[in-house]
């Protein structure tokens, strides 16, 4: 690379031999000119007012960032490689190399919306417990009251309803994350999570068997019972408390003599609800 830019000369020559004659000089001249560089600049698209941020550019030639400049003081002023927001605005970002004796000046600039920034408050969740419909209401707020979306990690224990509520599906946890996207006045806010636990509810079962019955020695009648966990009662299952009396297969009750006996009805666990029991008397008579 020639040293300097400008006009020069070159001059070539052949000084002959025993054969030949020196040969005529001949002198051309010639421009010189400086290398190109260029300067790669990138900064984010979006940022907040009052968090100066450090900039960062490099030069294809290896050579320093000579300034920064602003094209906005009012927006951002740039102090070194250091640029201070200052207000909500659109403001413009120059990354200079001014160049030397061997490259040009080259420059590359970016374009940064200033926009207010805000934070948003959500409260950690209370322990609770699974019922069937149980809603939990949300109140998680944003400083600068725009609207706040929620998501919820594992939607087989929480979904959010779209509005300020969440839809409790069944015993778990989810990690229940609050975000404000921000709106072209504001930044977007720093999401916040809080841990939903959900333990497994307290189910119930309604039992209530016919009583007195008239014995028949070895005659069978039906118990039916069910639970908060199963209409049906599918995990119900029940137990004798004095099998000579009357004695129990799945939910057919047989008869073996007269008097006085306790029918426990159990509700087994479910994924969503603990197991239970209830007991009645039943009287053969």
């Amino acid at each position: 690379m020639c040293p300097n830019f400008g006009v020069r000369s070159l001059t070539a020559t052949q000084a002959g031999n025993a054969n030949y004659n020196a040969a005529t000089t001949i002198t051309n001249s010639f421009i010189a000119v400086r290398a190109t560089q260029s300067v790669s600049f990138s900064a984010p698209a979006v940022i907040p007012y009052g968090t100066p941020i450090s900039l960062s550019a490099t030069a294809s030639s290896g050579l320093g960032i000579s300034s920064y400049a602003s094209s906005s003081n009012s927006i951002a002023t740039v102090s070194g490689s250091t640029l201070t927001p200052t207000t909500n605005g659109v403001v413009t970002i120059s990354a200079i190399q001014a160049g030397n004796a061997n490259y040009q000046p080259s420059s590359n600039s970016v374009t940064i919306n200033v926009e207010k920034p805000q934070s948003i408050t959500f409260v950690a969740f209370s322990s609770v417990s699974y019922y069937n419909g149980f809603t939990i209401t949300l109140s998680a707020k944003a400083s600068s009251s725009n609207s706040i979306t929620y998501v919820s990690s594992n939607t087989n224990v929480a979904v959010w309803n779209g509005s300020n509520a969440l839809t409790v599906l069944g015993a778990g946890t989810s990690s229940i994350t609050a975000s404000q996207p921000g709106n072209g006045i504001y930044v977007a806010a720093s999401p916040v999570s809080q841990i939903l636990k959900v333990g497994k509810g307290s189910q119930t079962i309604s039992f209530t068997p016919t009583s007195p019955v008239a014995f028949v020695n070895n005659g069978t009648f039906s118990l039916s019972a069910s639970s908060t966990a199963s209409n049906t009662g599918t995990n119900v299952t029940f137990a004798s408390g004095n099998t000579s009396i009357l004695s129990i297969s799945g939910n057919t009750a047989t008869m073996r003599a007269k008097g006085k006996v306790s029918v426990t009805a159990t509700a087994a666990a479910t994924a969503n609800y603990n197991a239970t029991s209830t007991t009645n008397s039943i009287t053969l008579q």
